[in-house]
This record gives C-alpha cells, sequence and structure tokens, in this order.
C-alpha cells in the first residue's frame, strides 16, 4: 500500500466524520500504525491534506469527463455519462466529496485557487457540452445553459449527503433515475 495515498484516505473519512479542525495529525496517522514523522515525510501540513484530498476528486472527476467528451456520442449518451461519471465519483470517493463541499474554506488561498482552476475548467466542459447539444438542436435551446448546468449539478451532487453504497438503490439504478427524470422530467405527459 501507499502510505501516502492511505493517509489521503484516511484523512478524508476522519474530515467528513469530525471536520477538518477536530483532527488533528495524530487522528489520522494512528488508525493507519504509521509516526506524525511518516506524515511529514509526505506533506508539509493537514492544510496540504486537505488540498489533495479536493485534488484526487476533481481530477478523477476531470480525467472521467475528458475521456467522456472526446467520444463520438450525441448529447443524450454524454448527459448520461457526465450524470454517471459524478455519481461514479461520489461512490468512490464519498468522504473526498463531503469534504470538497464542506470543509473547502480551510484552504489556503493559493491551493483554493488551485482547485478553483479545475472545479471552472470542469464547469467548462460540461457548458461546452449543452451548447454543442442547443447548437445541434439535441438539448432544448429556450434554456439557459449555464442554470441548466447548475441545475444538473445541484441535483446529482448533492447525492453526496445521501448516498450510501450498501444503500437500497445501486449507483447505477441511481444514475438511470437521474438521467430519466433529467431527460423526461416527472411529470407524466398526457
Amino acid at each position: 500500500m501507499d502510505p501516502k495515498r492511505e493517509m489521503i484516505k484516511m484523512a478524508a473519512m476522519m474530515f467528513e466524520k469530525h471536520g477538518y479542525h477536530k483532527c488533528s495529525i495524530q487522528d489520522i496517522v494512528e488508525p493507519l500504525g504509521i509516526t506524525k514523522g511518516s506524515f511529514y515525510y509526505y506533506f508539509k501540513s493537514k492544510e496540504e491534506l486537505l488540498y489533495y484530498i479536493h485534488d484526487d476528486m476533481i481530477s478523477y472527476l476531470l480525467e472521467k469527463t475528458d475521456n467522456l467528451l472526446q467520444q463520438k456520442a450525441n448529447s443524450e449518451q454524454k448527459l448520461y455519462g457526465i450524470i454517471k461519471n459524478l455519481l461514479d465519483t461520489i461512490h468512490h470517493f464519498k468522504s473526498n466529496v463531503f469534504v470538497f463541499y464542506q470543509e473547502m474554506r480551510y484552504l489556503s488561498p493559493e491551493n483554493f485557487q488551485m482547485v478553483k482552476k479545475k472545479r471552472d475548467t470542469y464547469n467548462e466542459m460540461i457548458l461546452t457540452m449543452l451548447l454543442e447539444g442547443m447548437e445541434a438542436g439535441t438539448i432544448r435551446k429556450d434554456l439557459d445553459p449555464k442554470i441548466v448546468m447548475l441545475g444538473l449539478f445541484g441535483t446529482i451532487n448533492w447525492a453526496y449527503q445521501w448516498y450510501l453504497p450498501e444503500g437500497r438503490l445501486d449507483v447505477d439504478t441511481i444514475v438511470d433515475i437521474f438521467y430519466k427524470m433529467l431527460k423526461d422530467g416527472i411529470i407524466v405527459k398526457s
């Protein structure tokens, strides 16, 4: 096992459970059976570790989304892929996503800007996908694309608050529900 990766994973779980400020470095290393010295070999500070928690999650999402958008796919397939990527990220990085939204304010200005740059890149990717769909006539043109993007994120990203990997529905079933809801709405058309 990679000690650095293990510390990032443990810190994400501890920050989710107790909050960034309530966790000490000892709280992170003790369950892993390593020393504070090992921590400082890999990280300059607890705040740098917080940055890596954010960076791991957003980098994973960016890579998956870039791969998706490079494929020859129509807007419906891309929308489905975007939903799947977001929910897969929550599934694989649930603690990181929680920390991403709840503890971001504790990042240093420099680290915040690096994370923000990646978030902005992701937002631009999604906005471009929506605009291309509108241009192609496969996504409604009467809706503001930025509001559509924010609505998509608001609907899906909140799952970090309630999604449980061992829950009643698996992630693929939830992806299908979100996709159908966003694509077709929830009102039965008569």
